[in-house]
């Protein structure tokens, strides 16, 4: 390999490079946008799940978390769907710093799941939830049943 085609490799690396991490940066972009429009139609999961924190004498995790899920995709330590799968990342950091994960087994669950509001739980429960608090005569939080 003479001079000149070492200077025009070297001179294209750079290129090459700057465009590897500006279409990096771009897919990463992607990846956090679509899941915060994903995150933002979610809602806590109306089914206690097993994450880990509360088990058995013998070992095995009990199903106490009360877990927020994205819209699209479902992730749990122990399961999940594809979309879930593919988010999971941005799911747990989700739960971690914005939408916490309540243990049925902490003092004030009850109150605590009694007084959100119905847009705060996923879209699957909301009917269900309407229904029910229709049936007690309010939401029992002191929230506007919508």
């Amino acid at each position: 390999m003479n001079d000149d085609e070492k200077s025009v490799l070297s001179a294209t690396r750079p290129v090459r490079w700057k465009r590897l991490v500006w279409g990096g940066v771009l897919l990463l972009f992607c990846y956090a946008g679509s899941y915060a429009v994903n995150t933002w139609g979610g809602g806590y999961w109306d089914r206690l799940e097993r994450d880990g924190k509360d088990r058995y004498g013998f070992g095995l995790s009990m199903p106490t978390a009360l877990l927020w899920q994205p819209r699209f995709g479902y992730w749990t330590p122990f399961s999940s769907d594809a979309i879930g799968l593919f988010f999971s990342p941005l799911i747990r950091l989700d739960r971690r710093f914005v939408h916490g994960t309540h243990y049925a087994t902490d003092a004030g669950f009850e109150a605590w799941m009694n007084s959100r509001a119905v847009d705060e739980w996923h879209p699957l429960f909301r009917g269900r939830l309407l229904e029910m608090r229709g049936r007690n005569g309010g939401d029992d939080g002191g929230n506007e049943v919508k």
